[in-house]
């Protein structure tokens, strides 16, 4: 547990694994990455997973290496090509877009490490059929994640962005996206580029202005927004602000679009402000629904509030949301870490989080649970299901290591009677002792132990499964 805080008996959500939608853990799915410079020799380890389809059986996992050199040390952009599925057999591991400790982002001389993390994905697959013919831009793909600069406080050991208001600052001043385009090459066992890395800019902004580049994304994939797959609908927090509790509009709605002349997509559209003033919010989503589409956020943790929502028929109207759901709302969980939500293949919505008042050590990002949603009215939950605890006894983690499962992720459905959800387990600990004021406890701060090895064996990407008791389609159909 954490320190200062008392254990908790009892906590709800434990699985009823003879019901349909019961969630079980499979197990570690990715224990290190193979690319030189991101092993475990490195003292580097997987994370923030996603992923796509890429054909009717070749699919593409997405991850985010880190390191335990400072909080948050994201650091490269890894994807694999796996066959028949999300935990078929790697066909190809590969880089995007690797991490660096020799940065100069403002082109003066200065020297900082470059992050990249949280790697998203879109796309129509390759002999994909919609209408009856397959798509004209199947097998067109888009990745992307962000990248932002941090500062070395001494050798081996970055600052603490949480904690150090210039590195607050510099990270904000560089936060920017990055996106590639690629294609499923012809022998379907690696993925070609079809269009470089290059910076995603705001449309209608100067692109020689840093403001056209200040944006932040989000951790689910975008959803198709139009029956042709053409169009495409995403969240971003565009303007990212140097002042991390300032009056922010949080994100905002972002279409992608299909363009058949140069096949190639290009960011068209954004919409505008979802929540009111005074919510400070980051992340997010967007879930189709009959009235429209349901578009999620996360409040920040000093909120103390649920899950935001906001229903609009056309997200890029220009109108204010039809109904925003943004107060604290009876048998809604508080929400204090990352949180996603999905129209899951049996047509529930599902969320995915922490629960401080579930867990039983008072920890907001341990264990991860599960939630069904209904899409009417106050978006109630209900189902709460226990999916991970970092402290089970086989991990070896010690409680007062700050562990944390989150990054939840649920994959594209492939057919069958299951789907899969993926997420990350990592601990506070790093490669140093530290002082970390703890959110938790009556003392303002409490020592955080250095990473032992058992602990460091215990990062990486997890998989569980939900089982719905009957086969359901996959998201697309195929020649």
């Amino acid at each position: 547990m954490l320190s200062g805080a008392k254990h908790r008996a009892g906590a709800p959500g434990q699985n009823d694994n003879l019901k349909p939608g019961a969630i079980s853990l499979v197990g570690k799915l990715v224990h290190e990455c193979s690319i030189s410079g991101e092993t475990r020799g490195k003292q580097v380890y997987p994370a923030h997973p996603n992923g796509i389809r890429l054909s009717k059986d070749r699919v593409l996992l997405l991850y985010a290496t880190r390191g335990w050199r400072g909080v948050d040390e994201d650091r490269s952009i890894i994807y694999q090509v796996r066959l028949g599925g999300f935990t078929g057999p790697i066909l190809k591991e590969g880089i995007l877009a690797q991490a660096r400790d020799d940065w100069d982002p403002f082109n003066d001389g200065s020297r900082y490490f470059q992050a990249h993390g949280a790697p998203v994905g879109f796309g129509v697959p390759k002999g994909a059929m919609i209408d009856g013919r397959i798509a004209p831009h199947a097998n067109l793909f888009v990745i992307k994640w962000y990248s932002y600069s941090r500062y070395f406080i001494q050798p081996g050991r970055l600052a603490l962005t949480t904690s150090d208001p210039n590195s607050v600052k510099l990270s904000a001043k560089t936060m920017h996206l990055e996106w590639v385009q690629v294609r499923l090459n012809d022998t379907e066992d690696d993925i070609e580029i079809v269009e470089p890395v290059a910076t995603l800019q705001i449309p209608g902004i100067d692109p020689a202005k840093p403001e056209s580049r200040r944006v932040n994304q989000t951790y689910v994939q975008p959803v198709a927004y139009n029956r042709e797959a053409t169009e495409w609908i995403d969240m971003a927090v565009v303007g990212w602000s140097e002042k991390p509790k300032e009056d922010a509009v949080g994100p905002v709605a972002v279409k992608y679009r299909y363009d058949p002349q140069r096949h190639r997509y290009t960011w068209v559209e954004k919409g505008g402000r979802l929540f009111p003033p005074g919510i400070h919010a980051v992340e997010g989503g967007a879930i189709r629904t009959p009235e429209g589409w349901a578009m999620f956020a996360r409040p920040m943790r000093w909120n103390s509030l649920p899950l935001l929502w906001a229903k609009k028929e056309d997200p890029f109207d220009g109108q204010p949301a039809t109904r925003v759901l943004a107060a604290p709302r009876e048998g809604q969980p508080i929400v204090r870490g990352p949180v996603t939500a999905y129209r899951a293949a049996d047509g529930k919505i599902r969320v995915f989080s922490g629960h401080e008042d579930s867990s039983p050590y008072y920890n907001r990002r341990n264990p991860l649970y599960g939630w069904e949603a209904e899409d009417t009215g106050e978006m109630p939950l209900s189902r709460q299901q226990l999916i991970k605890d970092a402290l089970s006894p086989d991990l070896g983690i010690r409680s007062n290591a700050e562990p944390i499962i989150d990054m939840a992720k649920l994959l594209p459905h492939c057919g069958g009677s299951s789907q899969y959800l993926v997420f990350r387990l990592h601990v506070g600990s790093l490669n140093y002792e530290r002082i970390r004021k703890n959110v938790l406890s009556t003392d303002p701060a409490h020592r955080l132990p250095a990473i032992t090895e058992a602990e460091r064996m215990a990062c990486g990407i997890y998989v569980a499964r939900i089982d719905y008791g009957r086969d359901l389609p996959g998201e697309w159909d195929f020649a």
